[in-house]
């Protein structure tokens, strides 16, 4: 009972996420959703909250390296006030 729970559970959040990634044209989208999914599946099957924290870091990690190569692409100017 718990596989089939989960398993619906997985197929309500995954397909969901991955039509927003597609009408949003969000590549990383795709993967958000599949790994948002196997978060819904292995807490509800297995009954544990680590999972979905364990992916929610996996998640985050990717986007906080594109961060820092935008910030190191973009990076921030400073104002250059001139005090006479």
């Amino acid at each position: 009972m718990d596989l089939a729970v989960a398993t619906l559970g997985s197929l309500f959040v995954g397909p969901s996420f991955i039509l927003i990634a597609y009408f949003l044209d969000f590549p990383r989208g795709y993967f958000i959703a599949v790994m948002m999914a196997l978060a819904v599946f292995l807490m509800i099957y297995l009954n544990q909250p680590i999972y979905p924290i364990i992916i929610g870091i996996l998640i985050v990690v990717p986007g906080v390296v594109l961060f820092l190569r935008f910030l190191q692409r973009y990076p921030l100017h400073k104002e250059e006030t001139k005090h006479d």
